[in-house]
C-alpha cells in the first residue's frame, strides 16, 4: 500500500507539472550561458539531432566536460548520475547494466545483455569489453525503457550511447595526466585537425591507464584486481561533396592487469579435502573475511581483454528533407580470466573462462523530415561467431572440468518510427520493429582426474604414492586443454539451431503545452531472443525462450524561471514475461554445482524519475535526481530440490539490481580570479537496499548507503590549462556491487566491493 501511494503521489506531481501555468524557458544540462541561463542539450537519441527537451523519451545526457568535472573515468560512474540506473563491472571484466530493474547479470557469451551499449552507433555484442573508459568522449546518453523501434539489438531495458569526440576543422589537441593513490597513473593525449583542406579532417587519441589493486592478497603478497590498459582510437571525416560525408573510425583496447579481482567471503566456508598421497579426508574451516580488501586466493593470475574494431558510416543528403545513411562495423574480442570463487588458499572452486568473438553489423537508415511528418527507418543485420574455453578446478577433491564450445548468431531486423504532427501542439508516435534471429551452438566437455594429470605413481612394494608433475594437482587453465587426452569426454552436445522472431510496437502521443513544456505518453514493447545454456557443467541442449516486456510511460519535460531551471519527470509501469535468469544449484549428490539458466516467469516494475538542473546564481549550479522502483516477481518457477516439481517462489525472491530508492545531489560553485576561475564541486549519491543475485540472499544484499565526492579545480583564463584535485568515496564506504551465492557448492557466499576512498590530481593542457 505504501508503494502504491508513492506511485500515486508521483502521478499527481506529474499531473501538477503538466497543468501548471508558469512561464518556462529553454534549459539544458550544459554549462551556464549568458546571464546564468542554461544552454540547450543536443542529442541523437532518436537517431537524428534534436533538443533533449523535445524528445518524448526519459533520458539523461552528460557532455565530456561534465563527466570530467564529475570525475567520471568509466561508465560505472554514471550509476549515481542517472535515476534508476545500475551499472558496475562484474566478475569477468564485464559491464553489468540494469535500467528500471531490467538487465542481465550473467556475462558468458551465450546470454544476451538486457541493456544495449552502443559505441558510436555500433552495438557491442558482448558484455566483456563493454565496460568503457571515459576517454575523449563528446557525450554519453542514457535512454530508459525499451528502444527497439530505433536501435539495433537488446534494448528491452534501455540503451547507453557512447559518442566519441569528432575531428575538428581547426588544429587542436590536449594532454591529460592523472596521478593518485593506489599507484594511479594515467596519461591521455589527443590530436585533431585538417589533413587535406576542409574536406578531410582527422582525430587520434591514445591513453594508458594504470593503478594497483584495491585488495591485498595474503596468498602471494601481491595486490588484487589492478588495472593496466592501453587505448587508441583514430577517426577520419571526409566531406566528399556538399551532400555526402563519410566517417572511418578504428579503436583498440588492451587490458592486461597482473591479477583478476577476487571476491570477499561474506560467509565462512568449510572445505572437505582429499590428501593426494594418502587419500584421507580432512575438513578445514575458513572464517568470513572481516576486511573486504584483504583476500587470500590462489587462482587469480589471468585477466586479459583485448578489443579492436573498425566502423564506416556514410551519409547522403538526397534532398533537404531526406537523408540516407549506412553504418558498417567489424569488431573482435579476445578475453580470458581465472577467478578464485572459494576465497581460500585451497583451490576448491577456481573457474576459468576464455572467449574469442567476432561480430559484423550493417545498418541502412532513412531519415525524413517533412512539414508534419518525420520518419526514421531502416534495416539492421548483426552476425557474431565465437568460441569459448571454460571450466573449473576443484583441487581439494582432486578433480577438474573443462569444455569448449562454438556459437553463432544471425539477427536481421526491419525498424521504423514515424512522428506525425496532427496539430502544431499534438504529435503521434508510431514505431515498430520486426526481428528474426537464429542461434547455433555446440559443446564438448571433459572431466579430469587431477591425480592422473599429475602423473600418479604407486610403488608396488610399499604402496607409496608420488607424482611425476605434482604442480598439476592444482593446474592452471592452460593445463586442461580439451581433446588432448587429458580428460574423459562426456557425450558432445550439438542441438539443432534455435530460431526466434518478434514484432514489437511503439505507440505514443506528445502534447506541447507551451514553447517550454511538453507532456507525452508511450506504450513500448521490448524483445530479447532466447538461446542455449552454454556453461561447462550443464550442457543444456534445449533452448530457453525469448523474454518480452511491455512498458507504459507518461512524462513531463519542462523549463522554468528565465532559463534557470529544468525539471523533467517520468512515471512508468513495466510488465515483464519469461524473464531469463541465471543461478547455481547443487547437484543431486551435493558434490558439485549445477548452473541453471531458464525463463523464471513474470514480473511487474512500476516507478518514477525526477531530474532537476538549476542555476541558483550566476556562479552556483545544482543538479538533483530521484528514482523510485516498486519491483516484484508475479511468478518465479523453479524446481523443488526434493520432488523436482516446479514451484512458485516469487514471494521469496527480489528483483536483482532494483533498489527502491536512488538519489543524487550535486553542487558546483565558481569563483572568478584574475588568472582564471576556481570551481568547487561536491556531490552525494544514495541507493537503498539492493539485492545483487538471483537467490535474494540476505547475506549478500547490500544495505542502503551514500557515497560522497568532491573536487576543486582551476581553469586558466585562456582555457588552456585545467588542474583538478578530486576525491571519490570520501567516507570510505564499503559496499558490494556484485555477488555470488555459492552456498549450494562449495558452501560460501561471496561479494565484490567497489573502490574504497580514492583521490587524484589531474592536469590538462589544451592547444
Amino acid at each position: 500500500m505504501k508503494q502504491q501511494s508513492l506511485v500515486s503521489a508521483a502521478a499527481g506531481l506529474l499531473a501538477a507539472l503538466a497543468g501548471s501555468g508558469a512561464a518556462p524557458v529553454a534549459l539544458a544540462q550544459a554549462g551556464a550561458g549568458d546571464g546564468g541561463a542554461l544552454e540547450e542539450i543536443i542529442v541523437t537519441a532518436e537517431r537524428r539531432e534534436a533538443n533533449l527537451q523535445d524528445i518524448p523519451v526519459a533520458m539523461t545526457s552528460y557532455s565530456g566536460d561534465e563527466l570530467e568535472a564529475l570525475q567520471a573515468t568509466d561508465i560505472g560512474d554514471l550509476q549515481s548520475l542517472v535515476p534508476n540506473l545500475s551499472v558496475h563491472v562484474g566478475d569477468a571484466n564485464n559491464a553489468v547494466v540494469y535500467i528500471r530493474g531490467v538487465g542481465q547479470i550473467d556475462s558468458i557469451a551465450f546470454f544476451e545483455p538486457g541493456v544495449g551499449i552502443y559505441l558510436d552507433d555500433i552495438y557491442l555484442g558482448r558484455a566483456q569489453g563493454a565496460f568503457l573508459d571515459v576517454v575523449d568522449v563528446e557525450r554519453i546518453e542514457v535512454l530508459r525503457g525499451p528502444q527497439g523501434s530505433l536501435y539495433g539489438r537488446n534494448t528491452v531495458g534501455g540503451a547507453i550511447k557512447y559518442v566519441s569526440a569528432a575531428p575538428t576543422e581547426e588544429f587542436s589537441g590536449n594532454v591529460t595526466a592523472r596521478f593518485g593513490n593506489f599507484g594511479r597513473a594515467d596519461l591521455e593525449a589527443t590530436l585533431s585537425g585538417p589533413i587535406a583542406g576542409d574536406r578531410l579532417t582527422g582525430r587520434i587519441t591514445a591513453a594508458t591507464l594504470s593503478r594497483d589493486g584495491y585488495a591485498d592478497n595474503a596468498f602471494d603478497g601481491n595486490d588484487d584486481g589492478d588495472q593496466n590498459t592501453f587505448f587508441a582510437r583514430g577517426m577520419l571525416d571526409w566531406q566528399a561533396s556538399d551532400t555526402v560525408s563519410v566517417r572511418l573510425s578504428a579503436d583498440f583496447t588492451d587490458s592486461d592487469p597482473d591479477r583478476s579481482r577476487t571476491p570477499s567471503k561474506v560467509t565462512p566456508i568449510a572445505l572437505l579435502t582429499v590428501d593426494p598421497f594418502t587419500f584421507g579426508l580432512s575438513t578445514s574451516v575458513f572464517p568470513a573475511d572481516t576486511d573486504p580488501f584483504q583476500v587470500n586466493a590462489d587462482f587469480n593470475r589471468v585477466e586479459q581483454t583485448e578489443t579492436r574494431g573498425v566502423g564506416l558510416s556514410a551519409s547522403w543528403d538526397v534532398t533537404d528533407s531526406l537523408t540516407l545513411k549506412s553504418i558498417s562495423s567489424y569488431r573482435e574480442l579476445e578475453y580470458g580470466t581465472e577467478i578464485d570463487l572459494d576465497g581460500t588458499p585451497v583451490n576448491a572452486f577456481g573457474i576459468f573462462y576464455f572467449n574469442d568473438q567476432t561480430q559484423v553489423s550493417q545498418e541502412f537508415q532513412l531519415n525524413y523530415r517533412g512539414d508534419r511528418a518525420s520518419l526514421v527507418g531502416g534495416v539492421y543485420y548483426f552476425n557474431e561467431d565465437g568460441d569459448t574455453f571454460d571450466g573449473g578446478v576443484f583441487s581439494n577433491l582432486l578433480i577438474g572440468l573443462s569444455g569448449v564450445a562454438e556459437f553463432s548468431t544471425d539477427s536481421t531486423a526491419v525498424f521504423g518510427q514515424l512522428d506525425y504532427d496532427f496539430t502544431d501542439r499534438l504529435t503521434g508516435i508510431f514505431g515498430l520493429r520486426y526481428t528474426d534471429e537464429e542461434k547455433d551452438y555446440a559443446r564438448t566437455v571433459e572431466d579430469v582426474d587431477l591425480t592422473v594429470l599429475a602423473g600418479i605413481m604407486i610403488d608396488p612394494g610399499t604402496g607409496e604414492v608420488s607424482y611425476a608433475n605434482p604442480e598439476l594437482l592444482n593446474p592452471s587453465s592452460a593445463d586442461l586443454p580439451v581433446g588432448a587426452g587429458v580428460g574423459v569426454q562426456r557425450p558432445p552436445v550439438d542441438p539443432d539451431p534455435a530460431s526466434f522472431d518478434n514484432l514489437s510496437l511503439k505507440l505514443g502521443l506528445k502534447y506541447r503545452l507551451s514553447d517550454d513544456m511538453q507532456i507525452y505518453g508511450t506504450v513500448s514493447e521490448g524483445f530479447k531472443s532466447g538461446g542455449f545454456n552454454g556453461r561447462a557443467a550443464d550442457a543444456q541442449s534445449r533452448p530457453y525462450d525469448e523474454e518480452t516486456l511491455i512498458s507504459y510511460e507518461f512524462g513531463v519535460k519542462s523549463e522554468w524561471l528565465d532559463n534557470r531551471l529544468r525539471l523533467n519527470a517520468a512515471l512508468f509501469l513495466t510488465e515483464y514475461e519469461d524473464l531469463q535468469v541465471s543461478s547455481f544449484e547443487a547437484t543431486p549428490g551435493g558434490d558439485g554445482i549445477l548452473p541453471i539458466f531458464t525463463n523464471a516467469g513474470e514480473a511487474s516494475i512500476a516507478g518514477f524519475e525526477l531530474e532537476t538542473t538549476a542555476v541558483l546564481s550566476e556562479r552556483t549550479r545544482l543538479t538533483a535526481n530521484l528514482g523510485y522502483l516498486d519491483a516484484e516477481y508475479d511468478e518465479f518457477l523453479t524446481a523443488d530440490p526434493v520432488t523436482n516439481e516446479l514451484i512458485d517462489v516469487s514471494g521469496q525472491r527480489e528483483i536483482v539490481n532494483a533498489p527502491e530508492w536512488d538519489a543524487f545531489v550535486g553542487l558546483s560553485h565558481t569563483v572568478p580570479l584574475a588568472a582564471g576561475t576556481l570551481i568547487f564541486a561536491a556531490d552525494v549519491g544514495y541507493r537503498s537496499k539492493t539485492y545483487l543475485e538471483i537467490n535474494s540472499s540476505e547475506n549478500l544484499a547490500q544495505d542502503g548507503y551514500a557515497v560522497a565526492n568532491a573536487s576543486v579545480s582551476f581553469e586558466s583564463a585562456d582555457n588552456r590549462w585545467r588542474v583538478m584535485l578530486g576525491g571519490k568515496n570520501l567516507g570510505d564506504e564499503e559496499y558490494r556491487t556484485h555477488a555470488f551465492d555459492l552456498s549450494a557448492f562449495p558452501g560460501v557466499e561471496l561479494g565484490y566491493y567497489n573502490a574504497p576512498r580514492t583521490y587524484s590530481l589531474t592536469g590538462t593542457y589544451r592547444f
